[in-house]
């Protein structure tokens, strides 16, 4: 791969390294979004249930509910100025 650096453009490397991170942070909020429902259907009756049975640490799980906590805030901060920024 080559690197083609413009003024004021973006690489071809940071572009793969933005897509990275995007496809992460998508992995992680279906990841808490399946966890969630399983705990809403009742298929398991806590956090420490559930990591017990898929083999994942607690705190794997809790981390993750972080970043979909934070990935929540921020868009519901960004569609509140967006609607806003209208009026």
């Amino acid at each position: 791969m080559k690197v083609k650096k413009n003024a004021g453009k973006r690489t071809e490397m940071e572009r793969e390294a933005v897509s990275k991170t995007f496809n992460a942070l998508l992995k992680a909020v279906v990841k808490v979004y399946l966890w969630k429902c399983r705990l809403e259907e009742g298929k398991h009756a806590s956090v420490r249930d559930m990591s017990t049975k898929i083999y994942i640490s607690m705190i794997y799980i809790y981390i993750y509910i972080y970043i979909y906590i934070y990935i929540y805030i921020i868009c519901c901060v960004y569609i509140y100025i967006y609607i806003y920024s209208k009026l």
